[in-house]
């Protein structure tokens, strides 16, 4: 034999390199009973899935056993989600397990039930926490996968009732392993990016086991807690699940999902036109009522003129009166005249004296005089 021999090492090392580069094996879905089962003191879960026939060596690292939520223990079937690689130190093939979920209906619905009232009892389904949802979103953000038949049925929806909202898709895989991480990096990329108004989660019908990473303890608590608004359209009208629960707004598909996300534009001329109209009437009803106003406020100035010129034209009367009262007309009529010497009124006796050239004023007319023969008598007051 000439030919160089391979270590055991390269052998397990070529082996663990074929299982590794095959695609299916990177995604296994298989239904097999609990065996063997050891909890290691690091966390990691050691044990084998066995059917009628044959078994095969399986297990789990500790960071992923947080998202078991039911009892695990030797003769449960369950569903496992994982890869297939070689354990090299042992030349041994194995299923490394990233989820887990109880195979039979009974188990999985008492698994749900326990973890929904786990959260229920945190309030993480509370009415009170939700938020509401933007009329006009100029961005939506949808995760999903981007092949299939819901991110087209979410796009034709959007497409017909609000074209100008911009659809930013991130794309997971809605079931398998690695199907919960994918989730979870969609809705923390998808919450960083600017102006996006609301998050729709969408994926189609399926089994409850298809569903299952939409029940996972994590992407149910990421929902609850993503500050952007949610609207979960996971499966079909009569599927729930639990991120259903934790969102803002469940939908009983992705297409309704759309619906609720926008505002149809037939909807949105109908609201405008409404809107046209009313103020049309506020402003009709506030020019009658400005009308009606100035009519009653012209007829009060009218009155308050009308007193305003009577109240003058008696003033002016009395002025009228005062001012003729001082006519010296007046005074000749009742008899009197008015000496002037000099052309000055003479208003005591001390101002007139012999041979002065005096002047008398009566009311029909002047007399001229010289005075002489003069004789003054004062009367006392």
């Amino acid at each position: 034999m000439n030919q160089e021999a391979a270590s055991i090492t390269e052998l397990n090392t070529y082996i663990k390199m074929l299982l590794d580069n095959d695609e299916v094996l990177q995604n296994v879905y298989v239904l097999g009973e609990i065996s063997n089962f050891k909890k290691h003191s690091s966390g990691h879960l050691y044990f084998s899935l066995k059917d009628e026939k044959c078994s095969v060596k399986c297990m789990m690292f500790s960071y992923y056993t947080s998202n078991i939520n039911f009892n695990l223990e030797n003769g449960i079937k369950v569903f496992a989600y994982g890869n297939v690689s070689c354990y090299e130190p042992m030349g041994q093939y194995q299923i490394y397990i990233y989820h887990m979920a109880p195979a039979g209906i009974g188990e999985i619905n008492e698994s749900l039930k326990k973890l929904f009232k786990k959260l229920e009892s945190e309030g993480l389904f509370d009415e009170s926490r939700k938020k509401k949802l933007k009329k006009f979103p100029k961005k939506i953000g949808v995760v999903t996968s981007k092949t299939g038949a819901v991110i087209h049925d979410i796009s034709s929806v959007l497409k017909r009732r609000f074209p100008i909202a911009e659809v930013v898709l991130a794309s997971v895989k809605v079931q398998g392993a690695g199907a919960v991480q994918e989730i979870l990096n969609a809705i923390d990329l998808i919450e960083k990016i600017n102006e996006i108004d609301v998050i729709i989660i969408a994926r189609g019908g399926g089994s409850l086991e298809d569903l299952w990473a939409f029940n996972d303890e994590k992407v149910v608590r990421r929902v609850a807690s993503c500050k952007i608004p949610t609207i979960s359209a996971v499966g079909h009208d009569v599927d729930y699940t639990l991120c259903d629960y934790a969102a803002d707004v469940r939908a009983s598909t992705p297409s309704v999902a759309a619906e609720l996300a926008s505002e149809s534009i037939e909807n949105i001329f109908f609201i405008i036109n409404n809107f046209k109209q009313k103020n049309k009437n506020i402003l009709e009803n506030k020019i009658l009522n400005l009308n009606s106003e100035i009519k009653i406020f012209k007829q009060k100035i009218g009155v308050c003129f009308r007193n305003l010129i009577n109240k003058k034209i008696l003033d002016l009367n009395l002025l009228k009166n005062k001012i003729e009262s001082f006519n010296p007309n007046n005074i000749f009529k009742k008899g009197y005249s008015i000496i002037k010497i000099n052309d000055k009124i003479i208003k005591s006796i001390d101002n007139i004296n012999e041979n002065s050239s005096a002047s008398i004023l009566f009311l029909d007319g002047i007399a001229e005089f010289n005075i002489c023969n003069l004789k003054k008598k004062k009367i006392k007051n």
